[in-house]
């Protein structure tokens, strides 16, 4: 029988396909914070990974380095990081909103300048 201690996916804080938390992660975050920002890195991790691996690098440096700049200036470092990583999905969320604002548009710019 396998001990749950000596494997790896038992513990919230790591994930297979992502580093295990460091010293100072374990030193700012509690586990469930640990938890939820291994979540949400997989979560972009399996969205991305495959398409835009570039985007998903930055997406995580962008995630580490907000961490960090929380750190320097005093900040809640947990909620710099969250919004880090999720910044993608509201860039993408924004992005389609636009495209459908646009698209509304020419629909009433067509029908006003269609004649009587």
């Amino acid at each position: 029988m396998s001990d749950s201690t000596s494997d790896p996916t038992s513990d919230p804080t790591t994930a297979p396909d992502l580093p295990p938390a460091s010293p100072d992660e374990r030193i700012l975050y509690t586990e469930g914070q640990l938890a939820l920002i291994r979540r949400l890195e997989r979560d972009l991790d399996a969205r991305m990974a495959a398409v835009k691996p570039a985007r998903l690098a930055h997406s995580l440096s962008v995630a580490t380095t907000a961490e960090s700049l929380a750190v320097t200036y005093g900040v809640d470092p947990f909620l710099a990081r969250v919004s880090g990583i999720l910044r993608q999905k509201v860039h993408r969320r924004l992005k389609a909103e636009h495209r459908a604002r646009e698209k509304l548009l020419e629909a009433v710019v067509q029908v006003a300048r269609k004649p009587e």
